[in-house]
């Protein structure tokens, strides 16, 4: 008896990665693909197997009119399914309402339902629903974690550049002692933004050349010797030193504050990462994720900015607006923050409503200097938390 996993293509495509690759479903020996010419022409099942490494020769696709019953059906007959010698395993979870209907209906007519199980992925939960045969209605949780790559290739999206573990420039115990010294750095004044101001404004200049190397000025060469930072004899930072200095330090702290954290292993992590999804025309349009990483299937975007400067609240509804486009073009699982050592609060200690509810609007969870401690670890105890409970 051949065992066939029968999936709907939609703009979602991860439910339908999760239940290819969890262990429940390892006896499938074919897929059936029943997608539409509008999701043909997006790439998605090509995205799908792309993520899953399924060889094409073990798949079969139907192209339906996503809301034609009838369509739908005579697609369905078309594919010459056999009612005996095979068990089919349904997941109703992408595509259109009308797809679901009309799978649905077609399997548990009286041909199939006797070797027939059908499945629904719900949004925002790690578990999958085994809806027919009625008498076996249960909920399963989803075995499978998916890999950071796994995830952005589901939906198309390359990683052109990223970093992790072994690309950290500085180790994560120093990058973590050097956090208050520049905090104490950042509370000095003007003078220290202003060279650090001067320091971007360098780097840009060589940022395209091969060779992109800045000299360090007295006071910034004075500021590293305090910090224990090894600038060269000859007193140029290169391409990896600037860009730590000028903020990626920041992204290095965030790296390994969530790695060790949640446990996460190096697959599942990546910084400064370079992305890139083709448009409708099909030409890659790049963007920049300072950290991007997946936790009980979920992927979690965080954007780190050291500080937001004297325009501080354009800087910050242009980043949150920035997640909240990248969440949606990252899917429905997807949760986002954003990370700064400015100070956003009031004379009460609390967040201002400016900052607050620009957040909340977009659903972005927000930290500011005040809250990279412990709101940060709260923040994380509770991604374990629903973890726990998911896996439990």
């Amino acid at each position: 008896m051949a065992s066939v996993l029968l999936s709907l293509v939609g703009d979602q495509t991860v439910p339908n990665i999760f239940l290819m690759r969890d262990p429940a479903f390892r006896m499938v020996e074919q897929y059936i693909f029943i997608t539409t010419p509008l999701m043909e022409a997006k790439g998605r099942l090509d995205h799908i197997l792309s993520s899953t490494g399924i060889p094409g020769e073990r798949c079969r696709k139907a192209s339906v009119e996503a809301d034609n019953l009838s369509d739908i059906k005579r697609q369905l007959d078309s594919l010459r399914l056999p009612a005996s010698g095979n068990h089919y395993y349904v997941n109703l979870t992408s595509g259109t309402k009308v797809m679901s209907i009309a799978l649905y209906h077609y399997f548990t007519q009286p041909a199939y339902a006797h070797c027939c199980s059908i499945f629904y992925v719900p949004i925002g939960r790690n578990a999958y629903l085994q809806v027919y045969p009625e008498a076996q209605r249960r909920e399963r949780p989803i075995g499978y974690r998916i890999s950071l790559r796994e995830y952005l290739a589901g939906y198309g999206i390359t990683a052109e550049g990223q970093k992790g573990e072994g690309q950290l420039h500085r180790p994560p115990a120093y990058t973590a002692a050097v956090l208050p010294r520049f905090l104490e750095a950042m509370d000095s004044g003007r003078p220290f933004a202003l060279m650090m101001k001067g320091l971007r404004d360098s780097y840009r200049q060589v940022q395209q050349k091969e060779t992109a190397e800045v000299p360090a000025s007295r006071e910034l060469a004075a500021f590293l010797r305090s910090i224990g930072y090894p600038l060269p004899a000859n007193g140029l930072l290169g391409r990896a030193a600037a860009e730590y200095l000028i903020g990626g330090w920041l992204e290095e702290w965030a790296y390994a504050r969530v790695k060790e954290s949640l446990g996460l292993p190096d697959a599942a992590i990546r910084y400064g990462v370079k992305v890139a999804r083709p448009n409708a025309g099909g030409h890659p349009v790049p963007n920049e994720c300072d950290l991007l990483f997946t936790f009980n299937n979920t992927l979690y975007i965080m954007e780190c900015k050291v500080g937001l400067g004297f325009k501080a609240k354009q800087l910050f509804e242009d980043s949150v607006y920035k997640l909240a486009a990248l969440r949606n073009e990252f899917g429905q699982r997807v949760e986002a923050a954003f990370l700064t050592l400015s100070n956003l609060r009031g004379r009460d200690g609390e967040v201002k409503k400016a900052f607050l509810h620009r957040a909340q609007l977009h659903r972005v969870k927000l930290f500011d200097r005040q809250g990279v401690g412990e709101e940060l670890e709260e923040w994380l105890r509770g991604a374990r938390g629903e973890g726990e409970l998911l896996d439990g």
